[in-house]
């Protein structure tokens, strides 16, 4: 490949990264792993760890202030060039993460938690500087990829918060909207099982994503929360505890994991299942805010899946028909709000002797016509978290290349059949594949999916996608906008054309073009936020009339 080429294709990568420190960038030698674990043995563990918590929630200008102390303080005592480091971050998300698993794994409990003292601050910094050396150096660009986009999601809080209330506590429940046999009652299984409602433990995880919100910490004990305080004063104050306890994991169960993936410095699926660390028996601290988050709409997927056996299939055979109603409501609900004439087409049966059904959804406008096919489901752990390569090809497959092929051959079918004048006088075919969690944008991975696709597909396929859910509702967005801005269709062209790899929502910013909620979601918000507040907030007045007027303007 030549050196532009690549550039162009890794550049919405290279835009959004930004080098982390380490201890060998600092003082010029490597870290002895001996040593390291040495000086972990030697700390206070619940003291390093509430520290290791603070950071992952430290405000930038605050992070920079330490950093430059830091380095000024190396500068002048050891007399290094710290200069070069000044750009670039001290308290990475990965490192951060990486650094709890040493600790978790190698550290030796206390059960002594102590006020702190600058060198623990010091101590704490340092050994992240260690650890973060030890991550993977060798890596294949795009194995790297895989593991960053898999992790890190490209997501909105507010829109994951009205999706899952919304998918899960609205649409779930209209038991009008499915076939009998089909239904499965997850509302009432859910409170069965854990003994609370989703409604409720949405509410409580999103509160505690409050915790590790940016901010100026306080570097002390302060920031260790008590389940049993928390919500107090608020109508969750006895179901609070309960779901706090769900959602944690205690220092010897959480060694046992850091000791079994330490060799793995992507493997973080236990502490999202489990965000918060609990420090005894009512107090605990909050990993960061990446793995909380993820309990609002990923994790409550999981968890909703746990109250059934691995043999009961039930929940994911049901869970695509909320999913496929969501995408028909917004996708519904844009087009009303477009300046454009779209013409929606919901799936239909074009068999004459047998049944034959189209793809999930159509949107037309003059000759152009977007094909979507909704599968409610999201890469595997083998590819995304352990990378490996059969699994990735298998999810590649499935998510990806088949349905586009399988909206292509239903869509000549449909032209050979007597439903053809539906589509009559359509020049343009835009395909999407829909899942819960896209498949990440790594360009060796897509470019194998354009061999496969490239031969197999109609001439007037103009361009094929794999959208997740985020995506799908910023398409929505960008139709349901009145200003005085092209069709859709112009958007998904510049997107397929692009040598640029990388989701939709991606290529909408880095063409700096502004993303916002569509009306509906933010209705859909507020909603959300109406019933949360007040379950969460003792007086929640004054923050919903705030709400309503910011979101409903």
């Amino acid at each position: 490949m030549k050196l532009d080429d690549k550039k162009k294709k890794y550049g919405a990568f290279a835009k959004a990264a930004r080098p982390f420190i380490t201890y060998q960038q600092v003082y010029g030698i490597e870290p002895i792993k001996d040593e390291v674990i040495n000086s972990i043995k030697s700390l206070n563990l619940e003291n390093i760890l509430i520290l290791v918590s603070q950071f992952s929630a430290i405000e930038e200008y605050q992070a920079n202030k330490i950093k430059h102390i830091y380095l000024d303080t190396i500068r002048n005592f050891f007399g290094r060039n710290t200069e070069i480091n000044k750009d670039e971050v001290i308290f990475a998300p990965q490192s951060i993460l990486y650094l709890y698993k040493w600790l978790l794994a190698y550290g030796q409990e206390s059960k002594l938690i102590e006020e702190f003292q600058k060198k623990d601050v010091v101590n704490t910094i340092q050994l992240s500087l260690q650890v973060s050396d030890f991550l993977p150096k060798n890596i294949e660009i795009d194995d790297f990829l895989l593991h960053v986009l898999s992790f890190s999601k490209h997501t909105n809080i507010g829109n994951e918060l009205a999706r899952a209330y919304f998918i899960y506590c609205e649409l779930a429940k209209e038991r009008n909207l499915y076939i009998e046999k089909e239904f499965v009652d997850i509302n009432e299984d859910f409170i069965n099982f854990y003994g609370y409602s989703i409604e409720q433990y949405l509410a409580v995880n999103f509160a505690l994503l409050n915790l590790v919100l940016p901010q100026k910490i306080p570097l002390s004990r302060s920031w260790v929360k008590n389940k049993n305080k928390l919500f107090k004063n608020t109508e969750l104050k006895k179901i609070a505890p309960k779901i706090i306890d769900d959602l944690s994991i205690n220092i010897s169960e959480a060694k046992e994991w850091a000791k079994s993936t330490i060799d793995n410095s992507w493997d973080y699926l236990k502490i999202q299942q489990f965000p918060l660390l609990k420090l005894n028996s009512d107090e605990f601290i909050p990993f960061n805010y990446d793995v909380l988050s993820n309990g609002i709409f990923d994790g409550l997927y999981h968890r909703i899946r746990g109250c059934y056996s691995k043999e009961d299939k039930r929940f994911l055979d049901f869970f695509g028909r909320p999913f496929e109603k969501y995408i028909e409501i917004i996708l519904k609900k844009a087009i009303q709000n477009s300046r454009f004439k779209y013409e929606y087409i919901e799936e239909f049966d074009y068999g004459t002797k047998s049944q034959a059904l189209s793809s999930d959804f159509y949107l037309r406008l003059n000759e152009d016509l977007i094909i979507i096919e909704a599968k409610g489901t999201r890469p595997t752990v083998n590819s995304s978290i352990k990378g490996d390569k059969k699994a990735i090809k298998n999810d590649l497959q499935k998510l990806f290349i088949d349905p586009i092929l399988q909206a292509d051959k239903t869509y000549q079918n449909i032209l050979n059949s007597s439903f053809s004048d539906k589509f009559y006088g359509v020049q343009n075919l835009y395909i999407i594949s829909v899942n819960l969690n896209s498949f990440p944008s790594v360009p060796s991975f897509y470019e194998e999916v354009d061999e496969i696709l490239k031969e197999s597909l109609s001439n007037n396929v103009k361009g094929y996608f794999n959208f997740s859910i985020t995506d799908i509702e910023a398409l929505c967005y960008l139709i349901s906008r009145k200003a005085k801005k092209p069709p859709i269709f112009r958007y998904l062209e510049n997107k397929f054309k692009s040598s640029e790899i990388q989701s939709f929502t991606w290529f909408l910013e880095h063409s700096s073009i502004p993303l916002k909620r569509s009306h509906w979601i933010n209705e859909q918000l507020y909603y959300s936020f109406k019933k949360i507040y007040e379950m969460s907030f003792e007086n929640p007045e004054n923050s919903l009339a705030f709400l309503k007027k910011k979101l409903l303007k």
